[in-house]
């Protein structure tokens, strides 16, 4: 299990974080996250990693980054 890393920004109050999670896969690890923001912000679930991304930074005003495999670094 590798472990994942994915930058936020919130356009609301300037806050920046780091989300994290452990996967088997970046296919696996990009499900996770998409399931994370569908729960924590009640968003309808997307298609896709690119509609996420547009639903989180039109209705949550959140900028959300690409997702790294702490590996890489």
């Amino acid at each position: 299990m590798n472990t994942y890393i994915l930058p936020c920004y919130s356009l609301n109050d300037s806050s920046l974080w780091v989300e994290k999670t452990r996967a088997r896969s970046f296919s696996e690890a990009e499900d996770k996250f998409i399931n994370l923001f569908v729960e924590d912000y009640e968003l309808d679930t997307p298609t896709d990693w690119d509609e996420l991304v547009e639903m989180v930074a039109k209705e949550q005003e959140m900028i959300i980054g690409d997702i790294y495999d702490v590996e890489e670094f």
